[in-house]
Formats: C-alpha cells, sequence, structure tokens
C-alpha cells in the first residue's frame, strides 16, 4: 500500500473533569508532547496533532504537525472519526498520502510505544486495529443504579451468582489503528472487522479527574524506578 503510516494525537481543550489535561506534566513532559513522542518512537513517519489550543499555547509539539479543528469538531459530543478525518484531510493537504494511521490517546499516557507498535503492525493484514487490555471482572457485578423507590443492581442477578460467570470485557489501551481505506468506507473504528491487540491492563488507564491523575503519577514513577534498576543491573555486553 503506497502512502506513510501517520500518528494522530487529538487533544482538544476544554477538558472538563481535569481542566487543562493535556498540558499537564507527567515527568518532564506535558501529556500532548509524550503522545507525540510514543508515536514517533513506534515508528510513525510523521505526527499530526488534532487541537483547538491556539499555536500561541506554551508548549513543544517537536517535529509533528500542527492541525487547528474548526469549532464544529472542537466540543465533546463530536465523534473522534469526524475528528480524524478531518486531520488526516488537512495533514495531506501538502501532497502526502497516509497508508497507516495510529491514534495515540493523550489521556492513557501509560501506553507503551511497543503497544502502538503492534498495532500498527496489525494494519498489514487488516483493516483496522485496537489496543485492549483485559478488565479484572465485568462492571455489570458492581453496578447500582438507586432512585427514589432504592436502589437496584444494574443488571439481571438471576443469570449468575459470581462475577467469573460473567463473560471477560476489556478496556481501552490508547492506540487505535486503521488504513486511510477504512478510515473513509466505516463510520467507526467497530464498523467491520477490527484486530485486538493485547495490552497491559496498566496501559488502559484513563485520567477523566484528579485521582486519576495522582494514581498515573505514581504509576508512572514507579515504571521509571523499575526502568532504572533494570539498566543499573544490565548484565554487561
Amino acid at each position: 500500500m503506497e502512502g506513510v503510516t501517520l500518528g494522530l494525537v487529538c487533544a482538544r481543550s476544554g477538558s472538563v473533569g481535569l481542566p487543562g489535561k493535556n498540558l499537564r506534566k507527567l515527568g518532564s513532559e506535558r501529556l500532548i508532547e509524550r503522545a507525540i513522542r510514543i508515536a514517533f518512537e513506534a515508528g510513525c513517519d510523521d505526527v499530526a496533532v488534532s487541537t483547538d489550543y491556539w499555536p500561541s499555547a506554551e508548549f513543544a509539539i517537536g517535529k509533528a504537525a500542527w492541525v487547528l479543528r474548526p469549532a464544529a469538531l472542537a466540543g465533546p459530543l463530536v465523534s473522534k472519526w469526524d475528528v480524524y478525518r478531518h486531520a488526516v484531510k488537512s495533514w495531506e493537504f501538502a501532497g502526502t498520502k497516509a497508508s497507516h494511521i495510529v491514534d495515540i490517546d493523550v489521556s492513557r499516557p501509560l501506553r507503551t510505544a511497543g503497544t502502538a507498535l503492534r498495532v500498527i503492525a496489525a494494519l498489514d493484514h487488516n483493516p483496522a486495529a485496537i489496543a485492549l487490555a483485559k478488565g479484572d471482572k465485568h462492571p455489570a457485578f458492581d453496578i447500582v443504579t438507586a432512585d427514589g423507590d432504592g436502589c437496584r443492581v444494574y443488571d439481571d442477578r438471576r443469570s449468575y451468582i459470581a462475577r467469573q460467570q460473567l463473560s471477560p470485557v476489556y478496556i481501552h489501551a490508547g492506540a487505535y489503528g486503521f488504513t486511510r481505506a477504512a478510515l473513509f468506507e466505516r463510520d467507526s473504528i467497530y464498523d467491520g472487522d477490527t484486530a485486538i491487540v493485547e495490552a497491559a491492563r496498566v496501559e488502559s488507564f484513563d485520567i477523566d479527574d484528579e485521582l486519576d491523575w495522582k494514581i498515573v503519577i505514581e504509576l508512572d514513577k514507579a515504571a521509571r524506578a523499575r526502568k532504572a534498576l533494570e539498566a543499573d543491573y544490565a548484565w554487561p555486553r
């Protein structure tokens, strides 16, 4: 297939749960910068940052291209698939075509370049691929609804008595890939055959509020400490 591998980083402003989320620093990097780095480390030829931040925002985007999205694509209820299409068309305006495209989710910063690389590789034989981590249990077992008449379980508990009886569930792990043809022929990544790339559960951790942010900071610190320890005790070559 002709064309290059394009990384997408979608970073709109206006996060409700954690204002200014994309510009927060995790370690020495802002979340948006981290996503860009991961995309390049995964082998993307170029990266397009789709955002409604003004170019004067005080953070670097390195070698990535800036795609300023219109107001109609900047709200919280906008389909990300429409954002993808706009970003790819805008990036291709200079003349280069993208064949493989991977979205690196800013709000799941513990996803690794290795996982993104495997998503891209899956596109050689599949029109779309998604990184997923296996959840520890089906969420329906713990969900309870409440109203003026009391509370009740969300699902029909008559069909099971233990969480082990429920089907396995998976959580997004922050890398979504698709060919250019799939992007413009489908209505979503789930519309047709989509390969699953399994990722470690920690990679699926999503930042939605301050508690999530604090947990990710500690998980990231632990990961960096582990890498430093492994480097210190690496067998000399």
